[in-house]
């Protein structure tokens, strides 16, 4: 009840429920044909801002509801810790960096779109971030925040037909050591 909000957070959420009403769920139309991760496109003709574009995109309206429910709560605490521009920067950073390993990772004939790889360099900067704020305390208690985000990884980022488990593991992984 107390909650007033981050400006930029409820702007980027907003932002991807809004597009999502342009772009509509994952189809061959242009939105998806020019801006989803295509690792041919990528890695053979230059087109690396699909690493960014494809995070705007959605599957279905589920996927953006996934996203966007775990997104408002992450994103509020990243820039709360890191300040609106450094958090932005190292969100889009990451999560580029997420999407290009995980596309070298899978070669040339994968296609995946989401906001769910930076949701999981998120949750790797925070535990990240949390770990280093309580490393000299105890022998187990700092581990704590790394296997935080080791089992958000495994309870949200791993189930599902259509789940791109590399896309979530690279994006933890990336943000684990951005954070740190």
């Amino acid at each position: 009840l107390g909650y007033t909000g981050n400006p930029p957070t409820l702007l980027m959420i907003g932002s991807l429920a809004v597009f999502y009403l342009v772009t509509g769920p994952w189809e061959d139309n242009a939105w998806f044909t020019r801006g989803a991760i295509d690792s041919r496109m990528i890695l053979e003709q230059g087109q690396w801002w699909r690493l960014i574009t494809a995070l705007t995109l959605h599957a279905d309206a589920l996927h953006l509801l996934s996203n966007c429910v775990l997104g408002v709560f992450l994103l509020h605490y990243l820039f709360q810790l890191l300040g609106n521009g450094i958090g932005l920067a190292a969100l889009l950073t990451a999560a580029g960096l997420a999407n290009l390993l995980n596309v070298v990772a899978h070669g040339r004939d994968h296609h995946f779109v989401g906001f769910s790889t930076a949701i999981f360099a998120v949750i790797g900067m925070l535990s990240s971030l949390n770990f280093r704020r309580h490393s000299t305390i105890g022998r187990t208690r700092w581990l704590m925040p790394l296997m935080a985000g080791l089992a958000m990884l495994a309870m949200v980022g791993s189930e599902g037909e259509r789940t791109d488990l590399g896309a979530h593991f690279f994006g933890l992984v990336i943000g684990l050591i951005a954070g740190y």
